[in-house]
């Protein structure tokens, strides 16, 4: 009943955008996807502080979002380079 409350009072107060994504997706998504899709769609510092509020067990949140940390860096330092050699292949048909 105390979390159901405080998350009600989170999302109604409007404080700022990112604290209402993070309530939603705890919402939606669980502790999991807090800290999985919290790192990309906020920043770690942002999913571990605002996920001190909702989230049971920190450790859990913690682990969580190391991984998204660790899967997101992958996959968008492989984007990152897949493009740069796309570009370079580019360039040289011009």
């Amino acid at each position: 009943k105390i979390r159901g409350y405080i998350l009600r009072k989170r999302i109604k107060k409007n404080k700022s955008n990112k604290e209402n994504r993070a309530v939603k997706l705890f919402e939606k998504y669980g502790t999991v996807g807090l800290g999985f899709l919290g790192c990309l769609l906020m920043g770690p510092n942002m999913t571990i502080i605002l996920g001190m509020v909702v989230v049971k067990d920190p450790k859990k949140l913690l682990y969580w979002t190391l991984i998204g940390i660790i899967v997101w860096s992958l996959v968008l330092t492989i984007i990152a380079v897949v493009s740069i050699d796309l570009f370079n292949k580019l360039l040289k048909t011009f």
